[in-house]
C-alpha cells in the first residue's frame, strides 16, 4: 500500500520520501521541512516519541500531519489528534479522499506560510524568511543591503501611505530587476 501511495502521489507531481526508520525519518524531517507529514498509527512504538518530538518542536512550522490507520473507532482517531495530528484517515484509504486532504493541507500551509513570511506591505519576503532561508543554505551567497536615505523625511513630510507607496514601489523595482536565482527580503 505505502509503495502505491508512493507512485499515486509522485504521479501528482509531489516529491515523496519514505523511511522506515524512525530515527532517519525524524532527521529527513527536520532536515528537509516537508509540506506534509503521512504517518500511520500502527507503527512500533519507537515511531510515536518521534512523532511527538517531531510535533513539540515544530512550533516554527505549520507542517500538517495526517496520520491513518487500519483502526477507525473513536478512541484511536481522539488518541491521533491528541498526538499531534492535524487530520485522520481510515484505512481502508479512499484514494480520491486521500487525495483531496492532501491537496487542501497544503493549500492551506502555503498561505498560512506567505501570511508569516511574506512581508504583507511590500510582498517580498521578510527577516524571518531570510534568517531562515541563511541558516538552512549550505551554500555560499553573496548580499547587498540597501539603505533609502533619510527615507524618515518622505514619511515626516508627505506622510506614512505615501512613504508606504515609496517602499511597494522600490521593492517591486528591486524584484523585476534581479535575476530567478536571487532573493528580496
Amino acid at each position: 500500500m505505502l509503495i502505491l501511495l508512493k507512485d499515486l502521489l509522485e504521479d501528482k507531481g509531489w516529491m515523496v520520501i519514505m523511511n522506515a526508520d524512525p530515527v532517519k525519518a525524524s532527521n529527513q524531517y527536520s532536515e528537509m521541512q516537508p509540506d506534509c507529514l503521512i504517518l500511520d498509527i500502527q507503527l512500533p512504538a519507537g515511531w510515536f516519541s518521534n512523532f511527538q518530538e517531531i510535533h513539540l518542536n515544530n512550533e516554527k512550522y505549520v507542517i500538517p500531519k495526517i496520520m491513518n490507520s487500519i483502526q477507525n473507532d473513536k478512541h484511536t482517531r481522539i488518541k491521533a489528534f491528541r498526538m499531534g495530528a492535524d487530520d485522520f484517515i481510515g484505512k481502508p484509504i479512499d484514494i480520491d479522499e486521500f487525495i483531496v486532504k492532501i491537496v487542501r493541507h497544503i493549500q492551506r500551509k502555503k498561505i498560512f506560510d506567505q501570511s508569516v513570511l511574506i512581508d504583507e506591505l511590500t510582498q517580498v519576503y521578510n527577516r524571518r524568511f531570510l534568517e531562515d532561508t541563511l541558516k538552512r543554505s549550505g551554500r555560499h551567497f553573496t548580499i547587498s543591503i540597501i539603505d533609502l536615505e533619510h527615507f524618515k523625511r518622505v514619511n515626516d513630510q508627505y506622510g506614512h501611505s505615501v512613504g508606504d507607496l515609496v517602499l511597494v514601489e522600490f521593492a517591486q523595482f528591486i524584484k523585476s530587476n534581479i535575476s530567478s536565482s536571487d532573493l528580496i527580503s
